[in-house]
């Protein structure tokens, strides 16, 4: 097996795209990442583009970074612990500092050992994600309200919930302009959306479109709205609203340590189809 970086973001994009539409719900995250590459691609936070081939030629591994996230990787199978090696010793020779990765469970967890193994960096699990698909929305009872695309009105409320949402689900804090970036590109593409009941009660926005799907993330409602129905109702009209527009699915992470969103997923439709992980890294210290 052999690792093959990539300069350009159309190479990459032509070579793995098939790759990672063989499961495109589970593989929704580094699917979206690529589909959104441009170039040409800035030297300054350059990305990492890169494929694991076995001696045929076909690729095994797709492993790409856009600084300063984690590495995420997609593929597993029978060839996984060699493709994973093959990465890792790739990576570690070219003095690739990695913050952490991110990838299907046992993909993300061979690399994080081999890394160690390798590298002599601390692992930290920092969170474990079902990965959700949804076909046809059940019916489900509705809370009193509305599915409302926001506007820009809305950013300063939207910033607000996107920073507790980061803290709250994320356990990281978010930079204040970079929450704006995120609230103000969202509103202006038409991805934000609320639950209104007479105001804003949950929140939710959509990512990542892919070929047949698209992905739903940042589901938050603030805590005095809670236990109201008002997050199910939100999904539910949303991911309806998608499957309108002419989508074959829709797909979402939830924190498996959180059984309040996972039941209602699975209440609205959602079925598991696999699960992620990530692992952070502690640089060790020559």
């Amino acid at each position: 097996m052999f690792f093959q970086e990539y300069q350009s973001a159309q190479g990459f994009r032509e070579d793995v795209v098939s790759f990672l539409e063989q499961d495109e719900a589970v593989n929704n995250l580094p699917l979206g990442i690529v589909l959104a590459l441009e170039d040409p691609v800035a030297e300054a936070g350059r990305p990492l583009l890169g494929a694991v081939r076995d001696d045929r030629g076909e690729i095994a591994l797709v492993a790409l970074r856009t600084p300063p996230h984690n590495l995420v990787l997609a593929g597993c199978g029978r060839r996984l612990e060699a493709a994973v090696q093959t990465a890792v010793e790739h990576l570690s020779e070219s003095q690739v500092a990695l913050p952490g990765v991110i990838g299907p469970r046992p993909t993300a967890e061979t690399f994080a050992r081999l890394w160690s193994d390798g590298t002599g960096d601390g692992v930290e699990l920092q969170v474990e994600l079902e990965i959700y698909r949804l076909d046809e929305v059940r019916q489900v009872s509705r809370s009193p309200g509305r599915l409302r695309r926001a506007d820009a009105a809305d950013s300063e409320l939207a910033a607000t919930w996107l920073e507790d949402f980061a803290r709250e689900a994320l356990l990281e804090k978010l930079r204040a302009d970079d929450v704006w970036r995120r609230v103000e590109r969202s509103i202006r593409q038409g991805r934000l959306f609320f639950w209104e009941d007479g105001e804003p009660v949950s929140m939710a926005t959509t990512a990542r479109r892919t070929q047949r799907g698209m992905a739903i993330s940042s589901v938050y409602t603030p805590p005095q709205f809670r236990r109201k129905g008002y997050a199910t109702s939100c999904v539910a009209a949303l991911s309806r609203l998608l499957l309108d527009e002419g989508l074959d699915f829709c797909c979402l992470y939830a924190d498996l340590a959180n059984p309040t969103s996972n039941r209602i997923y699975r209440r609205i439709g959602y079925r598991p189809v696999g699960e992620s992980v990530v692992y952070k890294f502690r640089r060790h210290a020559s």
